[in-house]
């Protein structure tokens, strides 16, 4: 089986509100505690099943709300799982993100904490010098958090070009995550570029479980990603905005 990174961002209990960001975006990416435990289950028998090693895939986790904290890590750890958790360090200690205390006590319990950037912005719409503060801030203030150098992030948006990648891994970072469903590991000097299959808001577990084991499927995965990459490149900023929009309505 090849190496597969599912990216999700926040989980809640009762509530969307309770963990992270609270715009429609956000929103379309959060599941209930109840369909994260499927999630989990479901793969765990299915590794199981197959005999396949957990270390092919990938838990990752975007924007730093607290529940990576009060509900996913728990629920990982129950299944012999850890985390990638990104955190995006301007909201540290703020209403629904994580403190500092909690991000030390995920990395005592062996979870990996990585950057999503300081203010969650799209890089590729700031000037280059603002995303190289940007991105130094950000890891800046994890590594004084954790007191150990921080080497992984995940881009916020997805959106990145061949000079924003430059200035990652110019600063030490060696591992980088994308939006890009894709099982393939680019090399970029020495930091890996990985891709991700993103879990919105509707995913079951059986189509989670598709994306493990149908190639057919994840090849869709591409196809789609690559059409709203053209998309985006002809709409430009109206995309997001019109984006937005039919989320707040598509999403209750």
């Amino acid at each position: 089986m090849k190496h597969i990174a599912l990216m999700y961002h926040d989980v809640y209990v009762d509530d969307t509100k309770e963990s992270g960001f609270e715009t429609p975006g956000a929103v379309h990416y959060k599941i209930s505690k109840d369909v994260f435990l499927s999630h989990v289950k479901a793969i765990s028998d299915f590794c199981y099943e197959k005999n396949i090693s957990k270390e092919f895939v990938d838990f990752t986790f975007d924007d730093g709300g607290v529940s990576f904290y009060t509900v996913i890590a728990p629920v990982l750890e129950e299944y012999g799982w850890y985390g990638k958790f990104f955190i995006s360090t301007k909201y540290i200690g703020t209403k629904g993100f994580l403190s500092e205390d909690q991000i030390r006590e995920l990395r005592k319990r062996g979870h990996i904490i990585g950057s999503h950037s300081h203010q969650h912005r799209v890089l590729t719409e700031m000037p280059i010098e603002e995303v190289s503060n940007e991105i130094k801030k950000s890891i800046s203030i994890l590594s004084n958090v954790l007191n150990e150098r921080i080497d992984i992030i995940s881009i916020p948006n997805g959106s990145y070009s061949s000079k924003i990648l430059k200035l990652l891994k110019g600063n030490g970072l060696k591992k980088i995550y994308t939006s890009n469903p894709s099982t393939k590991i680019s090399r970029i000097g020495d930091a890996d570029l990985i891709g991700r299959y993103a879990i919105s808001y509707n995913t079951t577990s059986d189509f989670v479980l598709n994306i493990l084991s149908s190639p057919f499927l994840r090849f869709r995965f591409e196809c789609k990603y690559r059409v709203l990459g053209f998309v985006k490149l002809i709409m430009g900023s109206y995309y997001s905005k019109i984006k937005t929009i039919i989320r707040k309505y598509l999403v209750k």
